[in-house]
């Protein structure tokens, strides 16, 4: 209906952390990204019915582009526009 991308999801937290806990954050996933189709491949033998594989490394987004951001942030506004309706 936008022309812009939805976002499903997102891990956010309810205040701000401090420095530390992001720096440690944002280097884990650079670790893990660095080793994504290592673990992708060993938990894709856990759940042989699902192709956790190609979803791990295929269907997630590590890091939200511009355009997604947009969605998301239109969205946001829209939520926000219907806060007072019930």
């Amino acid at each position: 209906m936008t022309g812009l991308p939805f976002v499903f999801a997102v891990w956010v937290a309810s205040e701000r952390v401090d420095n530390l806990l992001e720096q440690s954050l944002s280097e884990a996933l650079g670790l893990y990204m660095d080793k994504r189709e290592e673990v992708a491949a060993i938990y894709s033998n856990l759940y042989p019915a699902v192709d956790i594989y190609h979803y791990l490394t295929q269907r997630i987004q590590y890091h939200i582009s511009p355009n997604y951001q947009r969605g998301l942030d239109l969205f946001l506004e829209k939520m926000h526009l219907l806060e007072g309706i019930h």
